[in-house]
């Protein structure tokens, strides 16, 4: 006679699981979409609430121990968006700098996602959750709205906020310090960033692009108000890589034109093809100079101006053109012509033939001008945008390549950039 296996903990306590799942995603279609995609189980060896490594969400005893049916429901799906959003991923420069920095990731994260569940009148928020009233002041909050903030805006912020000092060594205590002075909680676990073969596959375009298109088919069958909407501003970008970008804008902007030459018949009536007359084409004579402005004001660093450095030079390579190069913090501390032939951009550079002195402010409007006054076919500014962009805009196109997504408004011409840290 057979005889039925009692259910074990670990069953139960998944099934658990399961069921919080299915009331949640019977309550948002949006959040149904991308839930469904999202493993879920349960992990007894430790003591923790819940946390994910990017792509599975584990609960831990605390998760069933501590919290309310209603609160479990808030965590499980604080959790998923945690994946939805590619809090792991887009984490990982904050990994690379130190173990602190990463705590206040997700610190920014934790706000972005309650500030959305928190609308949610389906669950309830737990009372030791991260909130955006938390960690800014009311001041900042009326200037720039909650909706309008992503993980990276946020996560500037604190950092502006926070303060660390020179000593790498004392960053531990110093954010722990400032979380006891400031009556916050430790962020849950997002895990450490990418560092494995199987971690790189989570930061690939691919997947980037995968769950770009999972939540636009999300937001689409999600309705008025629901969850997702709330979560726009934080949704990730998948973006060309910005050397590509770059490239493509100066390769159309330096390559040869012709004009119309009405003193010379086209090839069309010479060979008796047309009855009217049409002019022919004379290619147009000159160099072809780029004009290229370096922020010299200390918040840019040497392993990012190298990288700039080798890109122009690839561009250089394949345009032929000439580079004019304004070197500028709050005024212009230096100007060079670069040929297309000789030593590189790079070589020059290491040489020293190409001095980048500053140090001081920022103040874009002296390069700028310099540039206006300067026979080049497109202008190009390397910057962390924080400065004085001045009243006179550009005369010829224009591209601001950033350093610091989020950070700043973009200004009100030229196109714009994102230099993404990963890549340098």
């Amino acid at each position: 006679m057979s005889t039925i296996s009692p259910i074990s903990d670990s069953q139960a306590r998944n099934k658990q699981l399961s069921t919080i799942a299915r009331y949640c995603v019977t309550k948002s279609p949006g959040f149904a979409a991308i839930a469904l995609w999202v493993p879920h189980r349960y992990n007894g060896d430790k003591s923790f609430v819940a946390r994910t490594d990017g792509r599975t969400i584990q609960a831990g005893n605390d998760f069933f121990d501590r919290y309310a049916s209603r609160e479990q429901a808030f965590i499980f799906m604080h959790e998923v968006l945690h994946v939805a959003l590619r809090h792991v991923p887009r984490g990982h420069r904050a990994w690379s700098v130190s173990s602190a920095h990463a705590l206040v990731w997700n610190l920014a994260t934790d706000a972005i996602i309650n500030r959305a569940l928190e609308k949610m009148s389906w669950i309830t928020a737990p009372k030791d959750g991260v909130t955006f009233e938390g960690l800014l002041e009311k001041e900042e909050l009326e200037a720039r709205p909650p909706q309008q903030w992503s993980a990276e805006a946020l996560y500037y912020r604190l950092l502006e906020k926070i303060g660390f000092p020179a000593d790498k060594k004392s960053w531990d205590q110093w954010l722990d310090d400032w979380l006891e002075k400031n009556g916050l909680p430790s962020p849950d676990d997002l895990g450490r960033g990418p560092n494995s073969e199987e971690s790189n596959d989570l930061m690939s375009e691919l997947a980037a692009r995968v769950w770009a298109s999972r939540l636009a088919r999300a937001q689409a069958g999600d309705r008025p108000g629901g969850l997702l909407r709330e979560l726009v501003g934080d949704f990730p970008v998948v973006r060309t890589p910005w050397p590509q970008i770059l490239r493509s804008y100066l390769q159309d902007a330096v390559m040869p034109t012709s004009r119309e030459n009405f003193n010379r018949p086209g090839r069309r009536v010479l060979s008796l093809d047309s009855e009217f007359f049409e002019p022919s084409f004379q290619p147009e004579k000159g160099v072809r100079r780029i004009g290229v402005a370096v922020d010299t004001s200390g918040s840019i660093d040497e392993k990012i101006l190298l990288r700039f450095a080798g890109e122009i030079e690839a561009v250089q390579k394949r345009t032929g053109a000439e580079l004019y190069l304004v070197v500028c913090d709050a005024e212009v501390t230096g100007e060079f012509i670069i040929p297309a032939y000789g030593k590189t951009f790079t070589q020059r550079y290491k040489a020293g033939e190409l001095e980048f002195r500053g140090g001081g402010g920022t103040d874009f409007a002296p390069a700028l001008a310099k540039l206006n006054n300067s026979n080049i076919k497109i202008g190009l500014y390397l910057t962390d945008m924080m400065g004085n962009f001045g009243v006179d805009k550009p005369k010829m196109p224009f591209v601001w390549c950033s350093t610091s997504e989020g950070y700043e408004p973009p200004p009100g011409f030229g196109k714009m950039i994102y230099l993404n840290p990963l890549d340098l």
